[in-house]
């Protein structure tokens, strides 16, 4: 029995520390399946399951765990979690996410996951400085992805704190150089700093991602200011071709066909 319990808190810690990188998905459903096999009424496994496959969009599976999981112990912290999660993906229900991950963490207050999902509550109800707070303590707690890094960069950036969001940029790039959004922000507080010529080489690295209008944009108007008009024309005339609607692009191209006129 006790190397039964043993067995079963190993591939429970497995599971856990897994979570700390969300692409890991096989590999953390393999470690909470063995955690079960061993103790079928453990509702914490069920509900980490549950979390795992809600996670990688096998959602009928996901509600068929955590009807298990619900039924053997509704305030698990880990049940708890998976609740906030659905709901936080209700725009009327946030404030309900945030009372169930706060209930969350009274019973498992070093939950990376918890405070992955806090702070993109706080993010959501504009709460940024808390949303900061609890990116960071995602990342004190071992979170491996580049979601929390990238993320906090993101709020530095609306909070002015631009040095700060370039160093969280990096470390988002450095652990996942794929989602164009980090090379995108990186860019945006160079330009606010005025380092121009760093913030094109972001914009460039975003564009090698995704061809997206805002980068697009962006480099415009960094372009422009360099004095690079030629450039940054024929920027905002591309943004422009991937977004019609895009006013900002319209305005400053109509300024630069005048300087250059």
């Amino acid at each position: 029995m006790a190397n039964d319990l043993d067995s079963y808190n190993l591939w429970l810690a497995r599971g856990k520390e897994f979570l700390k990188d969300v692409s890991k998905y096989d590999e953390t459903l393999d470690a909470f399946n063995k955690a079960i096999e061993i103790n079928p009424e453990s509702a914490t496994a069920w509900a980490y399951k549950t979390y795992v496959l809600y996670c990688r969009g096998d959602r009928e599976e996901a509600i068929k765990a955590f009807q298990v999981a619900s039924t053997i112990d509704p305030e698990n912290p880990a049940v708890l979690l998976f609740m906030a999660t659905r709901l936080f993906n209700e725009e009327d229900k946030l404030v309900e996410a945030l009372d169930l991950s706060d209930r969350s963490l009274q019973s498992d207050p070093d939950s990376p996951s918890a405070w992955l999902l806090k702070g993109y509550i706080f993010d959501r109800m504009n709460w940024l400085e808390e949303a900061v707070a609890a990116f960071d303590k995602a990342i004190a707690l071992g979170f491996k992805n580049s979601a929390p890094y990238g993320k906090k960069g993101w709020l530095l950036l609306e909070l002015n704190r631009y040095q700060e969001a370039i160093e969280a940029l990096d470390l988002a790039i450095s652990r996942n150089p794929e989602p164009y959004i980090w090379w995108n922000g990186k860019g945006i507080a160079l330009a606010k700093l005025k380092r121009y010529d760093e913030a094109i080489a972001m914009y460039d690295q975003a564009l090698e991602r995704c061809s997206d209008s805002e980068v697009w944009y962006n480099k415009g108007i960094s372009l422009m200011m360099l004095g690079r008009y030629g450039a940054a024309f024929g920027a905002f005339a591309i943004a422009l071709e991937k977004n019609p609607e895009y006013p900002q692009a319209w305005n400053n191209k109509s300024c630069i066909f005048r300087e250059l006129d």
